[in-house]
């Protein structure tokens, strides 16, 4: 029967004793043998984590693992559907909760930034012809192009809807102010409304900003 104790203990729990030397200055007993561990020139063993004592010949005898970390294998995640609540499935599981929830959050919080590409890029005036440069965010989920006037302004100055977007090209060079220009930077996007005309940094920037918003076109 012991044997059989001491087989579930190991099996429950996996995590060593961490035993420390210990004077013990009051009447103490042995968690093993029941033997009173006391005397002012004696010290015994005691377990860091679960406070169990034990007299060192006991020590070795014990089961190896401590009672106060309970094992995480095997760990069951059951999945309930919450009544009223427009079938939305709820997780419940009986260990590591903690750690899979702070995951959960920091995925989700990035899902709420919506930013799918960003980037500084020249865009051109619609009345004045001049350029100036924006801080553009593209998001796939609300189908959008936005632009800032800096990148940690929260407040958009406008954006544009994919949704009216017919296409998005490489585009003839144009004067940008008095800065040298590479010729291959320049790209439009053509909407049901108007043309839009982009100029970015160099031609792979260019490029990088045609393919991501002509995927989220598709």
């Amino acid at each position: 029967m012991r044997g059989r104790l001491a087989g579930h203990h190991q099996e429950t729990f996996s995590h060593p004793h961490r035993f420390e030397k210990h004077a013990y200055t009051t009447p103490s007993h042995c968690n093993h043998c029941d033997g009173l561990l006391w005397g002012p020139m004696r010290t015994e063993l005691r377990c860091m984590d679960c406070g169990n004592s034990y007299h060192e010949k006991c020590a070795e005898t014990v089961p190896k693992n401590c009672t106060k970390y309970k094992a995480v294998e095997g760990v069951q995640q059951t999945l309930t559907r919450s009544q009223g609540d427009n079938g939305s499935i709820t997780s419940s599981a009986t260990a590591g909760q903690t750690s899979l929830q702070h995951f959960y959050d920091q995925f989700s919080s990035n899902v709420a930034e919506n930013r799918t590409h960003e980037g500084h890029l020249y865009k051109r005036g619609a009345l004045l012809k001049s350029w100036k440069q924006r801080w553009f965010v593209l998001d796939s989920i609300k189908h959008q192009l936005r632009y800032y006037d800096a990148m940690e302004d929260s407040n958009c100055k406008g954006f544009i809807d994919l949704a009216e977007v017919q296409s998005v090209q490489p585009a003839p060079s144009a004067a940008v102010g008095t800065k040298k220009v590479d010729e291959k930077a320049f790209f439009d996007l053509k909407t049901s409304r108007r043309t839009y005309n982009f100029y970015a940094l160099d031609a792979n920037m260019a490029q990088e900003w045609i393919e991501k918003i002509q995927a989220c076109l598709q």
